[in-house]
């Protein structure tokens, strides 16, 4: 509850809500369009390359990272001196950033560039965290005082994913409205104004539940006709994603949420809901060479000799497994100290080796004093011929993820970083989830539902920001006077 003594100013309201409902479509609509000519050196050979428009990193997350860090720099305004940061919530999010430059500094990365913005295609460095521990302060700090639009702020959400939805769906269909503006021609698969099906699908996930909760806030059939309409229309484009970790995410917080509740309605919404997820394939013709399964294991097995090798990188990495090694810590890791057989075994899966093929010789492509980064190995196979019919193929170290939040933390940041994560994602929930009302239970559902989802997958620069908004509330809630939450739960 706001102190009666002063009342947070509403434009902060307005710059939050703007900013929430803004920054999922946020991207660079209008990219340069040409080619630009440049030089590389590796090895002691010089390439001379042509990149054709603009690169993806300055489609999807340049901007984004820009009006991140231009709402972070406003919360610090908005802030009321050091007051404003004594709470839990502040301590654990600073905590973290500490930590964040703790795991830079242990990095030893001769690419400053790459502590400073993050790694090639991800601009998750300093400049990121440091916005996005800003950004949600500022959320927390208004939310808290603003509970009263918090219906409000979900509603815009729920309309975003409609919207997202129409892209994706247009997409299967092969009418791209995004492709032909962002790179001259169609993606292959529905990337949404995210840049992945996955990501996508992580954005849609927590939208989806957070928007179950306002079933009951709604007045008037209309509405909540309207209601149920746009979110059986953002479980269609969480459906077409075809992503394995949202829909297994959402099937269990939905079983839990109604063993909770017991009440019909949730029922009906849930298999409605559930039901329009799975059924989405079949509904929107594919004119995309784009078709997943949510039973192949394929994936799966994928993710295990991942995360085998990110426990690897942890260990053999100086101080990692305290404070990690930066954030493209897994990547130089598996450069430094990972054997390359051991790599191997994931790159089989990744490509298709077929199960007869083994590895005759490895040989490393690296001299001394090259960008580490520019390391790269031939691979000599017995009983497997690429398409060309070569037997040698040269892999360079793409994988910097690992595809697990807990364990990216783990050889990013260092294992304190892991505790104060789960504790941010999970301790709201704890506390709050058997007593809090329906509407309160859809924000706590929904970030239970983002924690499982990042159990398979890695925070973002397009989606981690919207989840750090439903992080916000939940802890806004642990700071709910009583009489206050008696007063919401009765209305509810």
């Amino acid at each position: 509850m706001p102190r009666k003594d002063y009342q947070l100013p509403k434009v902060w309201l307005g710059i939050l809500l703007a900013f929430v409902w803004v920054y999922p479509l946020f991207i660079n609509y209008f990219p340069f369009k040409g080619s630009t000519t440049g030089t590389q050196s590796e090895g002691g050979i010089t390439y001379i390359f042509t990149t054709f428009g603009t690169p993806s990193e300055m489609v999807w997350l340049f901007p984004r990272l820009m009006l991140l860090g231009l709402v972070g720099l406003l919360g610090v305004l908005q802030a009321r001196g050091l007051q404003s940061y004594r709470n839990p919530f502040s301590y654990l999010l600073l905590l973290y950033l500490l930590f964040v430059v703790l795991g830079g500094l242990n990095s030893r990365d001769d690419d400053v560039s790459a502590l400073i913005l993050g790694p090639e295609s991800r601009m998750d460095g300093l400049l990121y965290q440091i916005g996005l521990v800003l950004m949600s302060l500022f959320i927390y700090r208004v939310l808290r005082e603003n509970r009263r639009a918090w219906p409000l702020l979900l509603s815009g959400l729920v309309v975003v994913g409609v919207v997202e939805t129409a892209v994706v769906v247009l997409q299967r269909l092969a009418l791209d409205p995004v492709g032909p503006l962002t790179r001259g021609f169609m993606y292959e698969v529905p990337v949404g104004t995210i840049g992945h099906p996955g990501m996508v699908a992580g954005f849609m996930v927590v939208v989806l539940i957070g928007g179950m909760g306002l079933s009951l806030r709604t007045s008037g059939t209309a509405q909540r006709v309207l209601l149920g309409l746009a979110l059986l229309t953002v479980a269609l484009g969480l459906g077409i994603t075809t992503n394995k970790a949202s829909v297994y995410a959402l099937f269990a917080v939905l079983v839990l949420w109604n063993l909770l509740r017991r009440e019909r309605w949730l029922l009906g919404l849930s298999v409605a809901l559930l039901a329009m997820v799975l059924s989405a394939q079949s509904l929107v013709p594919n004119r995309l060479d784009f078709d997943r399964s949510l039973t192949d294991p394929a994936t799966g097995k994928t993710r295990l000799v991942i995360w085998e090798l990110a426990l690897k990188a942890a260990a053999r990495s100086p101080l990692s497994p305290l404070i990690g090694s930066g954030p493209d810590g897994f990547r130089l890791a598996l450069l430094r100290y990972i054997p390359p057989e051991d790599l191997m075994r994931e790159y089989r899966l990744e490509y298709g080796w077929p199960p007869e093929a083994t590895i005759r010789e490895i040989q490393t492509l690296y001299q001394p004093g090259d960008p580490i980064r520019s390391k790269a190995f031939l691979v000599f196979l017995d009983n497997y011929k690429s398409d060309t019919g070569k037997q040698g193929l040269i892999y360079k170290v793409y994988l910097d993820k690992a595809h697990n939040l807990l364990l990216d933390r783990l050889v990013s940041y260092g294992l304190f970083a892991v505790l104060i994560t789960v504790a941010l994602y999970l301790w709201p929930v704890w506390r709050l989830i058997r007593k809090a009302n329906v509407f309160e239970q859809s924000i706590l559902v929904a970030l239970l539902a983002a924690f499982l989802y990042y159990l398979f997958w890695f925070p973002v620069v397009q989606v981690e920001p919207i989840h750090m908004v439903f992080v916000a509330m939940a802890w806004a809630m642990l700071g709910k006077p009583a009489e206050e939450g008696k007063a919401e739960l009765a209305r509810a």
